[in-house]
């Protein structure tokens, strides 16, 4: 079912989509598309771009985002650990003991989705800087 499928968007579908764009030959083609036909096709051009740049970014050693283990790439990155404080009223918290609910922002608590302190490790071991959430609770 999946290959019939495949096949018959290779061999029909895309082939007859590119055959109705209304591509010019030449200069005198391309002023005589009426706007709309003009429209239809920047769209294709721009949407194709598009894809090329973010498929272009996908590939080893392009300068798109590096694997090296880090969940932070663009939050804080000055800062030794990115923290965020937002004040949380009494009765919608499970506040730890210094009354702040910590929530975990690195995905590797085993108490999810509260902190345990296990963005500790995983920053020593990537040198990234995430951290928790904490909402102190508002008396």
């Amino acid at each position: 079912m999946v290959c019939s499928f495949i096949h018959r968007l290779v061999k029909e579908t895309i082939p007859a989509y590119l055959q109705a764009l209304p591509l010019s030959k030449n200069t005198e083609e391309l002023a005589k598309m009426n706007p709309d036909e003009m429209i239809f096709l920047g769209t294709v051009f721009v949407a194709s771009i598009i894809f090329l740049v973010g498929m272009w970014s996908m590939l080893p050693g392009s300068g798109g985002a590096k694997n090296t283990g880090k969940v932070n790439h663009r939050v804080k990155l000055n800062e030794p650990k990115g923290v965020d404080t937002i004040p949380v009223p009494e009765q919608m918290a499970k506040a730890n003991k210094e009354g702040k609910l910590v929530m975990c922002r690195c995905w590797k608590s085993k108490n999810f989705p509260y902190c345990d302190g296990s963005h500790n490790d995983h920053n020593k071991a990537t040198g990234d800087n995430v951290g928790p959430l904490i909402l102190p609770i508002a008396k």
